[in-house]
């Protein structure tokens, strides 16, 4: 009996002796627009646009009156 006993202990012992590893690494990488001419087009085509849409809508205006 006492030598079952060891034998289940040893066995228990080897299944349950688990190791786990976990290596983890995270990167991030923030990518700015540093060109200043792509700025300095965007503005000016955000400008263009909202100029033509104002116009456009003023003659809308004007038509429905």
């Amino acid at each position: 009996e006492i030598i079952s006993k060891n034998i289940i202990d040893i066995s228990i012992g080897t299944i349950m002796e688990n190791i786990n590893d976990i290596d983890s690494k995270t990167e991030v990488t923030i990518n700015r627009i540093t060109n200043h001419r792509v700025i300095v087009v965007s503005l000016l085509f955000n400008l263009i646009f909202i100029y033509l849409l104002f116009k456009f809508f003023g003659m809308f205006l004007r038509s429905i009156n």
